[in-house]
């Protein structure tokens, strides 16, 4: 029994030697590198929202976001559906009324990425802006943070 012991003690030392040491020669990482983005990426729509976001946070700007965006499955779906979701609704609704537009409801808010060939509106997302829009709303398509936070700006939302 003693015997057979030290046989299997040999073979595991044998076995983690030989998995220190290569034979074959250099080997490859196990890990592949992954590829970095480049300096000049464009920003994508979530980030670009969240810089809006931090914006209306920051001079607490009653506003909200509807989830509509992502990939769900048939039952998760559906039952959105039946709750009230619906496609094409905008990014960003802001219920106060703008300082400089006292009349109008609010401003409503689709974010898109900054460069104009990247991303594009949905019919149901123009449906929505003209129907928002036909009820009081400022609508408007951001293409970008800057152009979001200047429309604020402009409305009197932001004050120096």
């Amino acid at each position: 029994m003693a015997r057979r012991d030290e046989e299997i003690r040999n073979a595991l030392e044998r076995y983690q030697r030989a998995s220190r040491v290569s034979t074959s020669g250099p080997v490859a990482p196990a890990t592949t590198k992954r590829k970095r983005k480049p300096k000049n990426a464009l920003p994508t729509e979530n980030q670009e929202q969240r810089a809006v976001v931090k914006v209306l946070r920051d001079h607490q700007i009653p506003f909200i976001h509807v989830p509509n965006e992502g990939k769900r499955n048939r039952v998760s779906g559906w039952n959105l559906k039946m709750l009230g979701l619906s496609a094409g609704f905008p990014d960003l609704i802001c219920f106060q009324s703008p300082p400089k537009f006292p009349n109008s409801k609010g401003l409503v808010i689709e974010m898109k990425r900054a460069k104009k060939s990247a991303s594009r509106v949905s019919p149901e997302q123009k449906k929505w802006l003209k129907t928002l829009e036909q009820h009081g709303y400022i609508c408007m398509v951001a293409w970008g943070a800057a152009e979001a936070i200047a429309k604020l700006e402009e409305l009197g939302y932001l004050t120096p």
